[in-house]
């Protein structure tokens, strides 16, 4: 059986992924920051913690024979809207040099890694009001209808 590692696998998207691996016959192993949520399923690994120390992403990775993954999907990463660039900084782009620094240090044979990113990134974008029609963007989403 194949395993997966998905990083930030308690958020929106991690959590249907770790669902769509685990019904493909995945072993699923999840890595986030909150405590284990009581409905998370026994049948996924869990590593309470975030994606910036490497001792805790080489166990997480499969070290300490734990069975070593062959996937990756990193989707860790802090979200919202504030000025605390440092902290975006030292845990959105330096956890991920921090994940390739710790599969290449330790030679795991991973098939693939794949990152995605959110709105963060993006941006909001453009959104149409259901009763006016008119486009507009602002500091807040927009959910018509």
């Amino acid at each position: 059986m194949e395993r997966v590692l998905i990083t930030g696998g308690l958020g929106f998207i991690g959590r249907y992924l770790a669902d769509l691996f685990y019904q493909n016959n995945f072993k699923v192993r999840i890595i986030d920051l909150p405590s284990r949520p009581e409905n998370l399923p026994n049948h996924f690994d869990y590593v309470r913690s975030g994606v910036e120390d490497h001792r805790t992403l080489f166990y997480a990775l499969g070290g300490e024979g734990l069975g070593e993954v062959d996937y990756i999907l990193h989707l860790a990463g802090l979200s919202g809207y504030s000025d605390d660039y440092a902290s975006f900084f030292r845990v959105n782009a330096g956890g991920t040099a921090v994940l390739y620094e710790t599969i290449n240090r330790f030679k795991f044979s991973i098939k693939q890694v794949i990152i995605a990113s959110s709105q963060q990134v993006y941006g909001e974008g453009k959104y149409f009001c259901g009763f006016c029609c008119t486009s507009f963007t602002g500091g807040k989403i927009f959910y018509p209808g």
